[in-house]
């Protein structure tokens, strides 16, 4: 065997050793206590449940909750309920009963007839600008006062 061909051939053996004893000497990634990180990308995942590669899915945003009025004893708990909104906004209440009446929202005149034990919803857009207010229509207790700002 020639020099050369000598050569090449311990190079060869001297990188395929180094080779292994790098891959023999690896630290072990299932130790817990291991503080190294990785250079590979992160891999992102949806809601839980997805599989890995697959897109996220939008997290829709959670509503907030719907203001509640509830009227004992003819008479709105904790007194009248104040919301103040902006133009374009929409107007959401609820208003919970022990007596039977109708609920009125002077200015946007609505009406809903409420049962006793009953609940009722109102939802709308705030297209009028103004001070309003929301009443027991049959007994003219006032339970919510409604302002809309430019």
């Amino acid at each position: 065997m020639k020099v050369s061909t000598k050569r090449m051939v311990l190079g060869a053996a001297l990188i395929i050793a180094i080779l292994a004893l790098f891959l023999v000497l690896q630290p072990d990634d299932s130790n817990d206590d291991d503080t190294t990180t990785s250079s590979a990308p992160a891999v992102t995942t949806g809601e839980a449940g997805t599989s890995p590669g697959e897109p996220a899915k939008p997290i829709k945003p959670t509503p907030p909750p719907v203001p509640t009025v509830t009227v004992k004893d003819g008479e709105p708990e904790g007194g009248v309920l104040e919301l103040d909104l902006k133009e374009g906004d929409l107007i959401r209440f609820q208003v919970k009963s022990d007596v039977d009446e109708e609920i009125h929202v002077h200015g946007y005149d609505l009406s809903k007839d409420i049962s006793a034990g009953g609940t009722v919803t109102f939802a709308f857009p705030a297209d009028i600008g103004g001070i309003f207010e929301v009443e027991l229509e049959n007994s003219a207790v006032p339970i919510v006062s409604l302002q809309v700002n430019p």
